[in-house]
């Protein structure tokens, strides 16, 4: 049910899986398949990382969860997306306080398609049904926009009323 550093994808050289857990929690709500030179990391007692059922990657996953990340089920990655919960480290003003805290939840909605080298910032809140564009950088709640196609750096709604059948991924390449 379970499968890590499957997938030697031709455009990833990196093999194997990389799992590091100080003790958090890791729940799967079902099937989880992660490619090859993917890493989960979980990097604090009290963190919590939830998959939902059938999400998978194509490889390179990077995972850094101090605090809590939820992935709704059928959430699929492209190649080298990283997702973290922190930081790791905060910032301070001129007169020494702190801003913010460094860390946030990442809540990634249900048959999510993120697609290779997104980069998925603390606090992001991601609409179910959703496309996020290639190279993209996710670091904010989406959850008040619509569903839809987003992209940039930082990500913005560009485009409503598409998304990524996940039972239907056909490409013809014949109308070429």
């Amino acid at each position: 049910m379970i499968r890590l550093g499957l997938f030697n994808a031709s455009i990833n050289n990196e093999k194997g899986f990389v799992w590091m857990n100080e003790a958090g929690t890791v729940i799967f709500h079902g099937s989880f398949a992660a490619g090859s030179g993917s890493v989960i990391k979980i990097g604090h007692p009290r963190a919590v990382l939830e998959i939902g059922d059938n999400v998978s990657n194509a490889s390179s996953l990077k995972i850094d969860c101090h605090y809590r990340i939820n992935i709704g089920k059928r959430g699929k990655f492209g190649w080298g997306v990283i997702i973290m919960d922190s930081n790791l480290h905060r910032l301070k003003n001129s007169d020494g306080t702190w801003v913010g805290k460094g860390y946030d939840a990442v809540e990634i909605g249900e048959n999510s398609w993120i697609s290779s080298q997104c980069v998925i910032l603390p606090g992001t809140k991601f609409p179910p049904y959703s496309v996020c564009a290639l190279g993209s950088v996710l670091n904010r709640d989406y959850l008040n926009g619509e569903k839809g196609l987003y992209a940039g750096r930082p990500a913005k709604l560009i485009k409503t009323g598409i998304w990524k059948d996940m039972a239907d991924n056909t490409i013809d390449y014949n109308e070429i």
